[in-house]
């Protein structure tokens, strides 16, 4: 997932207690992104198609903030809105497992 500040989501599936959840593809794979900081990333491109009749259709791509958590390697993401009407929660977690540091700052001495 992380490449120098930089992610990288090559493979997404969808689940949850909400039987609607199933009905979501991930398009647009890989989606890119970056570490804002060790609590937050942004997906820049993040793409869904919903398959459901007449309420379905394909939201994004478009960037979408999530917050991070290192115990348990899992992004959140809360009323987050993919043009043209899509609006999801959730959490995504990472396989395998990643933790997240702050870049330690490069001292140079003469």
């Amino acid at each position: 997932m992380a490449d120098g500040g930089g992610i990288r989501v090559t493979s997404v599936s969808f689940g949850g207690l909400n039987p609607l959840c199933k009905s979501i593809k991930a398009l647009g794979l890989p989606w890119r992104g970056q570490v804002d900081s060790p609590y937050q990333l942004t997906v820049v491109d993040m793409q869904v198609k919903v398959r459901v009749p007449l309420l379905g259709g394909i939201c994004g791509p478009g960037p979408v903030s999530l917050a991070w958590e290192n115990e348990g390697a899992e992004a959140t993401f809360d009323a987050v809105s993919l043009a043209p009407d899509c609006a999801m929660n959730g959490t995504m977690q990472t396989s395998p497992q990643v933790d997240i540091q702050a870049a330690t700052p490069l001292v140079m001495q003469h």
